[in-house]
């Protein structure tokens, strides 16, 4: 990922353009390391994606970042983008290895195991993430990812119940950045036209108005 915040990953390669993130890496490539990941994540989510591209900038990124486990975690989420389900698990574990309390990358493994189908392996990664969550938005969004996975198996109902146990969960422990994530969710997946708009109206009252925690 781009930078951490709280143990959670936040992107920012947005905030600098391409053409100034290469001037900074002609000046000292070295110093400037962090550019390199930015450039890889910007070449898979742009109008004109390079996954190939994309991996040569994060390895040149974990060069230059020896030892460390975020150029991992980065290359174990665009190897998945890239098709590479294998590799991105290797990346995610070897992340790991270098900072065992390295949570996105404990996600990560849950996330590729749910889309390679592999729901026991998945399910099992995402408790582990849980038991070393140390704040309510990393436990949440852990829950939120693991409800997902209820989807991607088949289970829609059991997903559905998930996902109301984290909203509620999410609302108790006032982390209105979580309850909007999961809010979301059920509206895109609730099995009924009435009940998505039913559950989006709900949300334009709550988020209409100023909600104490959002900034």
């Amino acid at each position: 990922h781009v930078r951490q915040l709280d143990g959670r990953a936040v992107r920012s390669h947005g905030e600098t353009p391409p053409g100034c993130m290469i001037a900074r890496l002609a000046e000292d490539p070295a110093k400037n390391a962090d550019a390199w990941n930015m450039l890889g994540y910007a070449k898979v989510e742009t109008g004109d994606p390079d996954p190939a591209k994309a991996i040569a900038y994060l390895e040149k990124y974990a060069e230059l970042q020896p030892g460390q486990p975020n150029p991992e975690d980065s290359l174990g989420e665009v190897s998945r983008y890239a098709g590479d389900d294998r590799g991105s698990i290797e990346h995610y574990k070897a992340a790991l290895k270098f900072s065992p309390a390295f949570i996105t990358s404990q996600i990560g493994l849950g996330d590729t195991y749910s889309l390679m189908h592999d729901f026991s392996s998945a399910a099992a990664e995402y408790d582990k993430a849980l038991a070393m969550s140390t704040n309510h938005r990393d436990r949440l969004h852990v829950e939120f990812q693991k409800a997902l996975m209820e989807f991607w198996a088949g289970k829609p109902a059991e997903g559905l119940r998930a996902l109301a146990d984290a909203e509620q969960k999410a609302h108790a422990v006032h982390e209105p950045y979580s309850e909007f994530e999961i809010q979301q969710a059920i509206a895109l997946l609730a099995p009924t036209l009435k009940q998505r708009i039913a559950k989006l109206q709900e949300m334009e009252r709550i988020y209409s108005h100023p909600v104490e925690g959002m900034g």
